[in-house]
């Protein structure tokens, strides 16, 4: 499945993920001059891009790991925290920082505006 978003933020950005295989789950995420491939739980980034060799036949960009993550339970850990924070600060009644909330909007507007 691919996923082509245009955005004031980010000018070229491309998703493509795969999981058509069971055991295959990977995420490639194409910038202007950079690929960004989360697989295998690691996060890797090439760099730059466009790479070529005396021939001027492209080759694989320069490979730089980023870091390690576990994929299966990322987004799970991910969704529970920020469930727990907005409920914890519901329960206080305490504010949440603005901060948050600034960047809540300009995530929402980034997917928005790529439509």
């Amino acid at each position: 499945m691919g996923l082509a978003l245009k955005s004031k933020y980010v000018p070229d950005l491309r998703f493509h993920l795969d999981n058509s295989m069971k055991s295959y789950d990977e995420i490639n995420i194409f910038m202007s001059n950079a690929l960004i491939k989360i697989f295998d739980n690691k996060i890797t980034l090439y760099y730059p891009r466009n790479t070529f060799d005396r021939k001027g036949l492209f080759v694989t960009p320069t490979k730089k790991n980023l870091s390690s993550i576990n994929q299966h339970n990322s987004y799970d850990i991910s969704l529970k925290k920020s469930v727990n924070f907005f409920i914890e600060k519901c329960k206080n009644k305490k504010m949440i920082p603005k901060i948050f909330f600034t960047k809540a909007i300009k995530t929402i507007e980034f997917f928005n505006e790529s439509k």
